[in-house]
């Protein structure tokens, strides 16, 4: 009696017309709606690691700028070609971060590309790949990497460096013999080596590629080279590295390995999970994918198949994830779950979906039950993503503007203030907003209302003050600050002529010895609902500077309001304020950089 046999999947040949066009037309969805999420919630303001790429724009308006400075390390990573796409961009568009978000997405639409490029020749159709290739579409564009969208330094870094590496892949591939296909991967890895530390993840794994790829051809020749190439890069990487004195041991792994195993279950199903146990639970999924899907490249490369290239997307990612684990672990499990590291783990998810769709694996394989899983662990993560990520756009942006305020007006603020840019050295942001302004790049290219020059309204601005330092304001009594380093006063003010809120709002310190421009355009649906018009909703407004700015004693304060159309300015309310005393440590020394 014969023994049964295991059926093996054969992939179906025939696609229709109209699924070809809704697969290509979801996938061109999916970077326009990313395109809508940065245009709804991106805001122009250098921001934390960023401040540090100031210098650059510094160095090159004054012809210093060299290599070596371009070389230098960022945290732990060297950056130098996004570096130069800094300053590219920074020559077009004023440093503009917003432009920069875009770019990025300019990289994630070519990083789409790429990975369909290599998929579709898995295929014998480009018609069936396209379709097969929707989920991975989907997952790349994914919202989870929400905070990632929104930095106008981290979102093209990644992705220039994720370019690299799929490129070096793809390249290395079809690489039979030192030719213009084995020089282009050589390249594209030095590219991604010098774009972001995971970078370096491209030599081992090509490596392991020359070797395995074609299971009767290893390329003895080619991995020689290769591996002298690649050590010459790490060489030249790692010359004068320091650790960042503030990141936590490399060793904590080794000290805590449930912590760190921990730690890297959570990064690698934080692409797909927002909480701490979802994610330690999903990363323990797709390790259990994971695993199938190599055993499924065994199987296919013992047939004396290629290795799908898929297999290769799966090594990089759960690298990439081991190697977050080493420089952070130390910071805790949470803070696997930051979205900057989502792509980086999403790469193995890709390359997962990659060998378990790909015909040779099918013919060796059944594979219907593990898409199925994969599936069902991945697409819900695209929706909840959306969810997630227009939640936290809303308090991105927010906080985003709340920077760049604090950016604009970085002269009249304390240092205390200063730390929502950075939380560096004393004087670092201050400086960094000196170059801002000297080179009129940034938010300080953005035009300003001068209200010196403005005609004065007939009528008078309608406006409350309402809190001092979160404090309530109680009316015809003096307004006063003890100790506080920094002073944030809140309140609302519309234009009543035109019933929209105002251009601009300026408080005026002893008589104009001082005027500060506030930031506006924050929520105030009370005012909208007490005064029975919808257009003062975001009628809100903070002004803040440092105490140390105001002597001992009683200071006049008033409020010029510009009508919406920017055209005059109108008398708002006065006040007096009272600082109690001189306390050493707010008097932040605001124009000690100038």
């Amino acid at each position: 009696m014969a023994m049964p046999t295991e059926t093996v999947e054969r992939p179906r040949t025939q696609t229709t017309r109209a699924t070809v066009w809704l697969a290509g037309a979801a996938l061109a969805a999916a970077p326009l709606a990313t395109a809508a999420y940065i245009a709804s919630f991106g805001v122009n303001a250098v921001y934390a690691d960023h401040v540090g790429n100031v210098v650059l724009f510094d160095a090159m308006s004054r012809g210093a700028l060299t290599a070596k400075l371009a070389f230098g390390l960022a945290n732990e990573h060297r950056i130098f070609f996004p570096h130069l796409l800094f300053l590219a961009l920074g020559r077009i568009t004023r440093f503009n971060n917003v432009a920069e978000m875009y770019a990025g997405l300019a990289l994630m639409v070519a990083c789409g590309f790429m990975l369909y490029a290599a998929y579709a020749r898995e295929w014998p159709s480009r018609a069936q790949a396209l379709c097969w290739f929707l989920p991975a579409g989907l997952l790349l564009f994914t919202w989870r990497q929400n905070e990632l969208l929104l930095r106008g330094d981290a979102l093209p870094t990644t992705y220039l460096v994720l370019l690299g590496v799929f490129a070096t892949l793809l390249l290395l591939d079809r690489a039979e013999r030192a030719g213009p296909a084995f020089a282009g991967a050589l390249a594209a890895a030095t590219f991604a080596s010098f774009s972001y530390l995971n970078g370096l993840l491209v030599w081992p794994i090509g490596a392991l590629l020359l070797l395995f790829a074609e299971p009767r051809r290893p390329r003895y020749a080619l991995l020689v080279i290769w591996l002298l190439v690649g050590a010459a890069v790490t060489a030249t990487y790692f010359h004068g590295y320091t650790k960042p004195p503030q990141h936590p041991s490399l060793l904590f792994f080794a000290r805590a390995p449930f912590s760190a195993i921990a730690y890297v279950l959570a990064a690698g199903g934080g692409a797909l999970a927002a909480t701490r146990d979802a994610a330690i639970a999903v990363g323990a999924v797709l390790c259990v994918l994971n695993g199938a899907a190599i055993a499924a490249t065994i199987q296919s490369v013992r047939a004396g198949r290629r290795a799908p290239w898929g297999i290769w997307l799966i090594a990089f990612g759960t690298l990439s994830e081991v190697m977050i684990a080493v420089g952070r672990s130390g910071m805790g499990v949470d803070q696997a779950l930051s979205s900057r590291y989502a792509p980086f783990s999403m790469t193995a998810v890709i390359g997962c979906w990659f060998v378990f769709t790909a015909p040779a694996v099918r013919e060796s394989m059944r594979t219907d039950r593990l898409r199925v899983a994969l599936l069902a662990v991945a697409l819900p993560s695209v929706v909840a993503g959306v969810v997630d990520g227009v939640q936290t756009g809303r308090v991105e942006r927010q906080n985003r503007r709340q920077a760049a305020y604090v950016l604009m007006t970085a002269r009249f603020q304390a240092d205390e203030t200063l730390e929502l840019l950075h939380p560096g050295p004393r004087f670092k942001v201050r400086s960094a907003a000196d170059v801002l302004e000297r080179l009129r790049l940034n938010v300080y290219a953005e035009p300003r209302v001068d209200p010196a020059v403005l005609a004065s309204a007939p009528a008078a601005a309608l406006m409350s003050l309402d809190l001092l330092n979160s404090r309530p304001i109680q009316a015809a009594r003096p307004m006063r600050v003890g100790s506080e380093a920094a002073v944030w006063l809140n309140g609302w003010a519309v234009d009543p002529m035109a019933r929209r809120r105002p251009a601009a709002v300026f408080v005026v310190i002893d008589g104009g010895r001082l005027v500060i421009p506030a930031l506006l355009e924050l929520e105030r649906p009370d005012v909208a609902a007490a005064l029975r018009e919808p257009a003062y909703r975001r009628s809100g407004f903070a002004v803040s500077f440092a105490a140390g700015l105001l002597a001992p004693g009683a200071h006049a304060l008033r409020f010029t309001v510009v009508t919406a159309d920017g055209r005059r300015a109108m008398a708002g309310s006065s006040f007096t304020i009272v600082r109690a005393a001189a306390d050493p440590s707010s008097l932040a020394t605001p124009f000690a950089s100038r």
